[in-house]
């Protein structure tokens, strides 16, 4: 019996239906809001994203008295101190509640990401993914293509490819230290992109 309850799913879970993302609205649940018909994107909380930036650029945020392996999400206690922390809402743990944390976008936030030291000592790392990246002698393709699944854990699409390799190509003509400063920028454009900071 196993085999022909296989053969009868198979065909749906192989198909595009069967496999289209949860979050993308349908007719039949574009305006259910009530009854969980599908997943509604949310910002990631804020030691998730840190942890996030931190595995997308290979540079790894120290917090004083912890393991050098120790992650955002690790910390015990609020008492961390951490500016990307609290821009993006870590709770105070006054309450139980999860309404301590808020999902609203500030301009702090926005600049943080677009324009802070923090995430431009990340991307610029000696030791991070760009750097070791460029060391290995991959090419503009292979590092796209490893930034892009480091990020949004998926390969660029034609356009992108074509958009960050022009991008980089275009660069790369003032030497070395340009070319890398290309691909960073395309790192710290995908770090900034909605698919990077939102579960979906």
């Amino acid at each position: 019996m196993p085999s022909a309850r296989l053969s009868t799913v198979s065909p749906f879970a192989t198909n595009d239906a069967g496999r289209a993302p949860a979050s993308e609205p349908t007719s039949a649940n574009a305006e259910d809001r009530q009854n969980f018909a599908r997943f509604y994107a949310r910002r990631l909380i804020a030691e998730v994203l840190l942890d996030a930036v931190d595995a997308a650029t290979g540079s790894k945020t120290r917090f004083p008295n912890t393991s050098s392996r120790s992650r955002a999400i690790d910390l015990p206690h609020e008492g961390f101190g951490s500016y990307f922390l609290d821009a993006f809402d870590r709770p105070r743990r006054v309450t139980g509640c999860e309404c301590e944390r808020s999902s609203a976008a500030t301009l702090a936030q926005v600049l943080l990401l677009a324009n802070s030291d923090e995430i431009e000592n990340k991307l610029a790392d000696g030791q991070g993914r760009v750097a070791r990246a460029v060391a290995s002698g991959a090419s503009d393709e292979a590092i796209i293509e490893e930034l892009y699944l480091a990020t949004l854990s998926r390969f660029p699409s034609e356009a992108e490819r074509a958009q960050a390799l022009g991008y980089v190509a275009g660069q790369a003509d003032a030497g070395p230290a340009a070319r890398q400063e290309a691909l960073q920028d395309v790192l710290w454009a995908l770090l900034n992109s909605k698919e990077f900071l939102f579960n979906h």
